[in-house]
């Protein structure tokens, strides 16, 4: 694997760059799928990766550290998806819930019941502690950030009111934190399919829902 961006630990201990953990493109063929399969399912999950073997494989990956939220960035062309299964969260089932934002491509997000096809700009939120699926058919550039379960004061149960919801900011990455914090559940919509504006949640009252 490529060694890629080193990181940077600045004075109060925050990682300030991005690794690169793989890059398919610095390996043999032969060993692009063995080598992203296993970054993928050991580092980042652990999870089920299901891809055509016969599938040409190309992208990146690259992962850091903001204090206790996990930064990742995903580029691929190759069709495949990603599958939290029951047996896998009895394996490991870290208290995380992670938010995937589509850089680039349309992924498909499904929990809880719900299925979301992610436009451009858009994210959605899945909790790792429960079966998930990400999907994507075609080329997509991702965000992913990993949030500890404790970093958001939601009462119980309410993040399964907001998996795999499609949410909308018009200002792209720079308003991803906007409906995390201030909105209460109650204020965003329930129904699937329905897409959420960022605008109107940023303008709750942040006392509703705070941050740990």
């Amino acid at each position: 694997m490529s060694a890629g961006v080193s990181m940077a630990r600045a004075a109060d201990g925050r990682m300030t760059g991005m690794a690169v953990l793989i890059r398919t493109s610095d390996l043999p063929a032969r060993n692009r799928h063995d080598a992203w399969r296993a970054l993928v399912c050991d580092t980042l999950g652990p999870l089920d990766l299901r891809i055509d073997p016969d599938a040409p494989l190309r992208g990146e990956m690259e992962l850091g550290q903001l204090g206790s939220v996990g930064v990742g960035r995903v580029r691929t062309s190759t069709p495949h998806s990603v599958h939290r299964t029951p047996g896998l969260i009895r394996r490991d089932n870290p208290d995380v819930y992670r938010v995937v934002l589509a850089v680039s491509g349309s992924p498909r997000i499904s929990q809880d019941g719900r299925a979301t096809q992610l436009r451009r700009d858009e994210f959605a939120i899945y909790d790792f502690t429960r079966p998930y699926e990400l999907a994507y058919d075609g080329a997509v550039q991702l965000a992913v950030f990993s949030l500890p379960h404790d970093l958001l004061a939601l009462p119980p149960g309410a993040m399964s009111e907001l998996t795999a919801l499609p949410i909308t900011a018009e200002t792209g990455a720079a308003a991803l934190a906007a409906p995390l914090l201030p909105a209460p559940p109650g204020a965003l919509p329930r129904r699937p399919g329905r897409r959420l504006d960022a605008r109107p949640v940023r303008e709750q009252r942040r006392s509703q829902v705070g941050v740990a």
